[in-house]
């Protein structure tokens, strides 16, 4: 093989689906992609949990299907930029070997840690993270459920560290986190801008326990290339916050215009301006990339839920199958669907054919995002039109369903979160 002409940017996002890599010249075209899928060890409602080992294969098959797709070797890269999934954290040394399983943002197990913590710090803790409360799903809950459980992982010279610096710590030796994803977790202070004393004191954890603290957008120097994807020894790596950050930095057309992910989860997305959070008692927070701070509401199951209902309905579908089946139902019959009942018996509120089956599920959750759009809109003026992203946009059926329910132009997002990674890493705005 033969380098193209330099520089090369990769883009890598760690979504909770798949693992996704995109290629982009220096004039920012897209010149190849490439997508793995994430499998977990265990998911069952409340737990959720990747191996290690087995999650670094999938991210080595995707940074080689990217480089393959486009006809490079790894050393052509001079750009690596990270966005990623919130929350999802192991314990790592400095070579890179882990003691934890990854812990993904849908575990739900840390229920008495995150009471604990909310009594400590109610009052304050939406001023400090960018989530309102600390429920089981957060860093900072679930670090102190692994302290209690498993006790020796915490072990001299080892750190939490965040899925993106788990990766960037295997193929280019960085363990460090920026504070867009940062500020998610619990552990970092938007008041301190800094990590939260109080914080890493009701947990047990120090500042040498945790990841380094690096700008959104910085560029920071290889420190080990990995044999397995052997980069340039100038190769600079870069962390773009979370992915829906990244997604609305590669979407969005103009500032007022809010971005609706249906991912994994529901994501609802806004540009709130200079002044800080929180906006919204439920609403989540934290710094915009150019300045300034955002807003989001997310509601769990998104995506995860058509996922679940069509696994039940038509098992051996697509979601494109499923969403043709779904436009083909009465909604008049079609019973009511309820996201947060999945895993149980209760999700639907009668049987129906398939099709209105079907059609129920994709209307209970775009009902649930008419939800997260009265709940933003309670400190906001509401948006004239939303852009969609995520798998449940790819329908036009989904999409129109969207735009009749939110009662409002709808339409499909043209970038993604690996746009907004690498326009976040050539400092560009969206």
């Amino acid at each position: 093989m033969t380098p193209r002409a330099l520089p090369l940017l990769l883009a890598f996002d760690a979504g909770s689906t798949n693992f996704k890599a995109a290629l982009f010249d220096a004039e920012g075209r897209r010149l190849a992609e490439h997508a793995e899928a994430v499998r977990y060890a265990v998911r069952d409602g409340v737990r959720a949990e990747m191996d290690p080992e087995e999650i670094w294969e999938i991210a080595l098959r995707t940074l080689r299907g990217v480089c393959r797709a486009a006809d490079i070797v790894p050393a052509a890269i001079r750009t690596l930029a990270f966005s990623s999934q919130a929350q999802t954290f192991t314990v790592c040394d400095e070579g890179g070997r882990a003691f934890l399983p990854l812990m993904s943002w849908l575990d739900k197990r840390a229920t008495e840690e995150s009471a604990l913590l909310d009594r400590r710090f109610s009052p304050i803790f939406h001023q400090h993270c960018s989530i309102a409360a600390p429920i089981p799903q957060l860093q900072i809950a679930k670090a102190l459920w692994a302290q209690r459980h498993f006790p020796t992982a915490f072990g001299r010279g080892r750190r939490l560290t965040a899925l993106p610096g788990f990766l960037a710590l295997r193929v280019a030796g960085v363990n460090a986190t920026d504070p867009n994803l940062a500020a998610m977790g619990g552990l970092y202070s938007l008041r301190a801008r800094d990590w939260w004393s109080d914080a890493l004191a009701a947990t047990g954890l120090d500042a040498a326990a945790l990841p380094d603290l690096v700008r959104l957008g910085e560029a920071i120097p290889l420190r080990r290339a990995h044999p397995d994807f052997p980069l340039h020894r100038e190769v600079r790596v870069v962390f773009a916050g979370n992915d829906q950050t990244c997604g609305m930095m590669g979407t969005a057309r103009a500032d007022d215009e809010w971005i609706a992910t249906l991912g994994t989860a529901l994501v609802l997305y806004r540009c709130a301006g200079e002044q800080s959070g929180p906006f919204h008692p439920a609403g989540v927070w934290g710094p915009w990339p150019l300045g300034g701070f955002y807003e989001l509401a997310t509601r769990d199951e998104g995506c995860v839920a058509l996922d679940w209902a069509r696994e039940r309905l038509l098992p051996d579908a697509s979601p494109d199958a499923f969403a043709r089946e779904a436009s083909r139902a009465d909604p008049v019959s079609a019973p009511f669907f309820f996201p947060a009942a999945i895993y149980g018996p209760k999700a639907w509120s009668a049987s129906a054919a398939p099709a209105e089956m079907a059609y129920a599920a994709y209307e209970g959750v775009l009902f649930s995002l008419r939800e997260l759009v009265a709940e933003i809109s309670k400190g906001a003026s509401p948006p004239r039109r939303l852009g969609a992203l995520g798998g449940g946009s790819r329908s036009d059926f989904g999409l129109q369903l969207m735009a009749d329910i939110l009662d409002r132009p709808v339409r499909r997002g043209s970038g993604d979160a690996l746009d907004g990674a690498a326009r976040i890493a050539r400092g560009a705005r969206p």
